[in-house]
């Protein structure tokens, strides 16, 4: 946990925050996608899973970037979901 400058509320005390200790970034290579609809589609789906913060779906390269808590979702969790979605991830790495 880190403080914040001051309480929200006064008094002198620091506030406490909760930093996500376990933020990753995880890009994710696929088969080449058909139309620019994939984007909605893959990003709505993935964007509603507990623990994904962002995503950014990559038309003309084939890739998606997905920012996510690895305590709650683990990376081969969201392959499997675009996976699902009929776009195969070909490769994962640490973006």
């Amino acid at each position: 946990m880190k403080y914040q400058e001051s309480h929200p509320f006064g008094g002198g005390f620091p506030a406490l925050t909760t930093p996500h200790l376990r933020s990753r970034r995880q890009r994710f290579e696929t088969e080449p996608f058909t139309c620019p609809s994939c984007i909605k589609k893959i990003d709505g789906v993935v964007g509603k899973i507990n623990g994904v913060e962002s995503t950014q779906v990559m038309f003309n390269s084939n890739k998606v970037k997905v920012q996510f808590d690895e305590d709650l979702v683990s990376a081969d969790t969201i392959a499997r979901s675009i996976s699902t979605l009929g776009y195969p991830v070909l490769s994962q790495r640490v973006a």
